[in-house]
């Protein structure tokens, strides 16, 4: 039973990389910003804008770009980078929407991330009603993220939040690495080949824990599981669940 789980997780792995290099559908078909693009030499692109209206949501979805998020005094997106790797930047309501999605990058471009850069600035002391986070063989570094609602999808890549707060975290890791430090109330995780880490301001002990491990092994508090299921119903801080195939899950 378990090589043929072991052989399903590759292929569906294998399946969902080839599938990221090519397509990534994020997007949203609203908008009214403008923004300022100058072109120089080698095809680079630098736009740099100050939003002054106020966001409730924020959805951040990139693929081969080297994303950073950082508090400011107000809502500023800056890229440097190919123009062909520049985001779209569009106001859906009261949602922030900035991605690269819905475009076909060729296999030529893996490792373009490197060369390419998002920096996203939020308010200092801003507080999402949601925020969305989509990498697609991207890398995220996050200076701060404050939400009621967090939504992480890892198809391909690396993301690292510090300073993170909220209620309730989904995280899903199909080929890559998360790391998270901050204080969450309900978190439900799930890895297929990548590593999740979350470092918990409240002791992880006092959560109730539901794990589950096919390949993988999953460290949460007093509980650990290889190959396993378990659970724990400690306390009354909030509940946790986390799945893991063959990747590992960490919370501390």
């Amino acid at each position: 039973m378990k090589k043929y789980i072991t052989v399903l997780t590759i292929v569906t792995v294998i399946a969902i990389i080839v599938g990221s290099v090519i397509h990534l559908q994020s997007c949203r078909e609203c908008g009214n910003f403008s923004y300022d693009i100058n072109v120089g030499e080698g095809d680079d692109n630098k736009m740099g804008e100050v939003y002054t209206k106020d966001f409730d949501n924020i959805e951040i979805g990139m693929a081969l770009v080297e994303v950073e998020v950082k508090e400011g005094s107000a809502f500023k997106v800056d890229y440097n980078g190919k123009e062909k790797y520049k985001p779209d930047i569009e106001s859906d309501g009261d949602t922030l929407v900035i991605s690269n999605g819905d475009r076909n990058f060729p296999i030529s471009s893996l490792g373009a991330q490197s060369k390419n850069k998002l920096t996203v600035t939020i308010p200092k002391g801003k507080v999402f009603e949601n925020a969305k986070l989509e990498s697609v063989m991207a890398d995220f570094k996050i200076e701060t993220l404050n939400a009621k609602n967090l939504d992480i999808e890892v198809p391909t890549g690396e993301i690292e939040i510090n300073n993170a707060k909220g209620e309730n975290l989904k995280a899903e890791v199909v080929k890559g690495d998360l790391k998270l430090t901050g204080d969450f109330t309900d978190l439900d995780i799930s890895a297929v080949l990548g590593n999740v880490e979350i470092d918990l301001a409240q002791d992880v002990n006092k959560y109730n824990v539901e794990a589950n491990s096919e390949l993988g092994s999953i460290e949460c508090g007093d509980v650990h599981a290889k190959g396993a299921s378990t659970s724990s119903q400690n306390g009354d801080l909030g509940n946790i669940k986390a799945e893991c195939s063959m990747g590992n899950i960490t919370i501390k």
